[in-house]
């Protein structure tokens, strides 16, 4: 029962975080910096020069080597906004992850620091920060944020999410972030210290049941590595704090294995755990001399990958022979701990965003329950009469095999979707090496020859078309804003060279379900369209583009606005030009509503798009 309820506690707050909206969707109140500028420096005023741009959140230390070995565990990062995005009350800034230290300059001007003393070596991990701005403190027109972040080991120098705008709006995402990746795993961590009392105290009253010390041992070990999360100022030092989690994991998978020989009565168990703990220690020192030759410290995770899969082929194999309720639980909770665990890994390697917050340490109630629950029922097993234990065992085996059906099902669907995205891979990686490889040498040639104008111009045509193309397959989730975002990419550089200014209102809207490979490269082919008639007749000197929620005859819907300042288009005459009648067959194609008319102002162009949820 109380495993029972362990796993319908999870999956509410699975659910809630899955499907809640997000503060900022809801509320438009709030600057979310898509990107920062940052510099290693070690100087303690901000910089002046060197700075690069880099997209946030920026977690990846070991992009740049040398410039960190130089300056150390320093890192500047400055973000610019306007008053005029501002709300008129009260407004703050949310940072969903800093170091240790850090130091909030607003114009230059020191505003906040989340320590006292330089010298106090203060330690944090994940905790979110809000920071009341003060209105007085800013000034009409450009404003600079700046942020001194420092660290004492390079593995957490970084920057997380930064978000500025409305004080509820941004409380609201704080109290989010703050329940998720730094109360949430406090909570955890004391239910791992209770659950792991409970199985020492029975371990010393059976001291032959062998299984209940490793796992005790497992609860020990797996609850000092969540420490971090609550051990603001630790005796041991943060530097010592660190190296301390980080060895753990490899001590924590040395348990795991003791515990999995143990608890399956494997052949030869002692052989087992002998070299268990012999190849851990190897592993270990291993990742030490990785760390002190200047490689990654994710690498140096990646020594675990051995000890992983004999942990997972145990299980594996244990499950064939007997797929029983307890051996199933076991299983699939450690398959959702390995997954989460690459899950952190690609999150805090910088390589993909995933949840927004580390899911490692909800994984240990998971598997730990996992064991309690599969101990548990052996305990109860044992005081059961004959008749009993047999029709459980009956039940156990149909639960069994449902869930092996399930799993075969769902495995069987997980397949035929990675061959289709395989496919998708492989025909776009086929035209972009093929056929736009040879383009783009074809335009070198031409170049080179000086060749005439309208063969240059043609294949510029073809590339930017086959790159639209090649867009499309880019799978979006149905995401029209992440549609517009690499239309933009590709664009910006065509309207600079064309004099025109680019002005960007694009707002969170909800997935277009819909939204396939063909229609968007039917979206695309419209919104080429359409750039490409104002660059060429409109004589326009600025294009708004604008994206937002938009009910049309009672029809949810997501509304694409291109607006220009040119000459405007002539609503007097006849739809003439096959460009306009190709929009509007694309337009027709996705059952969209196309409207072209003059901007309100008289002046320009207003290009409507209006789609669908839902076809």
């Amino acid at each position: 029962m109380a495993f029972l309820g362990i796993v319908v506690a999870f999956l509410a707050c699975w659910l809630t975080i899955r499907f809640s909206p997000h503060p900022a969707n809801d509320r438009p109140n709030a600057i979310q910096f898509e990107m920062a500028e940052l510099r290693f420096e070690r100087s303690s005023t901000l910089p002046t020069g060197g700075w690069r741009n880099a997209d946030l959140p920026f977690h990846d230390f070991y992009a740049a080597p040398e410039i960190a070995r130089q300056h150390g565990t320093v890192l500047w990062a400055k973000v610019g906004f306007d008053t005029k995005s501002l709300p008129s009350g009260r407004v703050a800034l949310f940072i969903d992850y800093t170091p240790e230290r850090f130091t909030l300059l607003l114009n230059g001007k020191e505003i906040f620091r989340n320590y006292s003393n330089p010298e106090v070596r203060r330690f944090a991990s994940f905790e979110p920060t809000f920071v009341p701005i003060p209105r007085d403190a800013l000034r009409g027109g450009l404003n600079e944020l700046a942020l001194r972040l420092v660290s004492d080991t390079p593995w957490t120098l970084g920057l997380g999410h930064v978000s500025l705008g409305d004080d509820r709006v941004i409380r609201d995402k704080y109290d989010r972030a703050y329940s998720l990746q730094y109360l949430g795993p406090q909570i955890v961590n004391g239910i791992m210290a209770a659950l792991t009392l409970a199985i020492l105290l029975f371990w010393f009253r059976r001291r032959a049941e062998k299984s209940f010390f490793w796992l005790a041992m497992v609860g020990i070990i797996w609850w000092l590595r969540n420490l971090h999360y609550s051990a603001e100022n630790p005796f041991i030092g943060a530097a010592a704090m660190w190296e301390l989690v980080s060895i753990s994991i490899f001590v924590l998978t040395i348990a795991f294995l003791c515990f999995t020989v143990t608890v399956l009565d494997a052949k030869n168990r002692l052989q087992w755990i002998r070299l268990s703990i012999s190849g851990g220690l190897t592993l270990v020192l291993m990742r030490e001399g990785l760390l002190a030759s200047g490689q990654s410290d994710l690498l140096a995770f990646a020594l675990l990958a051995p000890l992983t899969f004999s942990l997972s082929v145990i299980f594996v194999i244990a499950t064939i022979r007997q797929p029983t309720a307890e051996n199933m639980v076991m299983l699939i909770a450690i398959t959702i701990a390995i997954v989460w665990s690459i899950h952190d890994m690609i999150f805090l390697g910088n390589m993909g965003l995933g949840a927004g917050f580390q899911l490692q340490p909800y994984a240990s109630v998971v598997v730990y329950g996992a064991f309690a629950f599969s101990l548990g029922r052996r305990i109860l097993r044992a005081f059961d009469t004959t008749e009993n234990l047999n029709a459980q065992l009956e039940a156990s085996v149909a639960q069994a095999r449902r869930e092996l059906s399930e799993s075969e099902a769902a495995r069987r669907t997980l397949e035929v979707a990675h061959a289709v995205e395989l496919e998708r891979e492989r025909l776009m990686r086929e035209i972009h090496d093929g056929i736009g490889s040879n383009l783009v040498t074809a335009l070198a040639v031409a170049k080179k020859q000086d060749a005439q104008g309208w063969t240059v111009g043609l294949l510029k045509r073809s590339i930017s078309d086959l790159k639209i193309a090649i867009d499309s397959l880019e799978p979006s989730d149905g995401d029209v804003a992440v549609v517009l975002a690499g239309f933009r990419q590709r664009i910006e550089a065509d309207l600079s060279a064309a004099g025109i200014s680019l002005k960007w209102k694009v707002n969170a809207v909800p997935p277009v379900r819909w939204l396939d490979a063909p229609n968007t490269l039917h979206i695309l082919r419209v919104f080429q369209e359409i750039v490409t008639n104002i660059i060429k007749h409109a004589n326009a000197t600025e294009i708004e583009v604008r994206c937002r929620s938009h009910l049309d005859d009672e029809a949810e819907g997501v509304l694409l606005e291109f607006l220009d300042n040119g000459t405007g288009i002539d609503e007097t005459g006849p739809v003439v030009g096959k460009g306009l009648m190709n929009m509007a067959s694309r337009a027709a194609a996705l059952r969209a509503k196309l409207v072209i008319s003059r901007c309100e102002e008289g002046t320009g162009t207003r290009v409507w798009l209006w789609l669908p949820l839902d076809h």
